[in-house]
């Protein structure tokens, strides 16, 4: 799988401005990209982002939306996927969701299981969403985080049991000082899980960005600026890392420990 993270400046002011950017990103992106990932909320709209009017045009559904559509007819010649950020109300219920499509419409939507202490206590708190996305993309399975639930190892776990290989982490921004955190937080969702991760965050302001692509042996590429960061995946190794088990051999064949999602399986009920 070719793989391709976009780092986007966030206007939050300005809706409009953000399908642009996104639009724009897809069109200067790599023509070889499987699946290009934006961040959280990204375009939008997002009932999160100070962008009063984009509280006001929250979609029933996602194919409702201005984004989608103007992210459908920039996959027009393309076979690249797209995945993206957006609210949506669903029978009058607010969710944080995460889309994916391609130029022949939506494939699959998840919708954030565990939304943010200050998502739930807000004056128009988001619902949780009741099902783990893991979508198959190219042939490789993919599977959906948003933001925090990084932090949370069950949700991606149980993404990576249900046979992701690939786990993405969408991410709001306004990561600051805790930006060392979020990363170490990703790197170690791809060794317990013998996966690939991706992440990214939209920028603000001065904000640096952090998004990075990575695997269970190290980090492939990462930037802290905005634009596009790509990286072919090599799902052979890793299928072999999830089938191998680790050898008391110098020097080692791997850069990490190999076989752990099947190991956990293991551990006592018990326990």
């Amino acid at each position: 799988m070719r793989l391709g993270v976009v780092q986007p400046r966030r206007d939050s002011e300005d809706y409009q401005k953000n399908i642009k950017v996104t639009t724009d990103y897809i069109a200067r992106a790599p023509k070889d990209l499987d699946f290009l990932m934006f961040p959280e909320g990204f375009p939008g709209p997002w009932w999160l982002a100070p962008d009063a009017r984009a509280k006001k045009i929250v979609s029933r559904r996602i194919e409702e939306s201005e984004a989608y559509r103007a992210i459908l007819e920039s996959l027009s010649n393309r076979k690249t996927l797209v995945g993206f950020g957006l609210d949506e109300k669903v029978s009058g219920r607010l969710f944080n969701s995460y889309a994916i499509t391609g130029a022949k419409g939506l494939l699959g939507v998840y919708r954030k299981l565990l939304p943010a202490a200050f998502e739930l206590f807000a004056d128009s708190p988001v619902s949780q969403g009741n099902r783990v996305l893991v979508q198959s993309i190219g042939g490789v399975k993919v599977g959906v985080s948003i933001c925090w639930e990084a932090l949370f190892p069950e949700i991606p776990r149980i993404a990576a049991r249900k046979g992701a290989e690939l786990l993405i982490f969408p991410t709001g921004g306004v990561l600051y000082d805790l930006k060392a955190s979020w990363r170490n937080v990703w790197l170690a969702r791809a060794v317990e899980n013998v996966a690939y991760v991706a992440a990214n965050v939209s920028i603000y302001d001065k904000e640096e960005g952090c998004s990075l692509i990575a695997g269970p042996e190290g980090v492939l590429t990462e930037t802290s600026t905005e634009g596009i960061i790509s990286a072919e995946l090599d799902m052979k190794r890793l299928r072999w890392l999830r089938e191998a088990d680790e050898e008391l051999t110098f020097p080692k064949k791997y850069k990490t420990v190999p076989g752990l999602l099947r190991w956990s399986r293991r551990i006592p009920k018990a326990f």
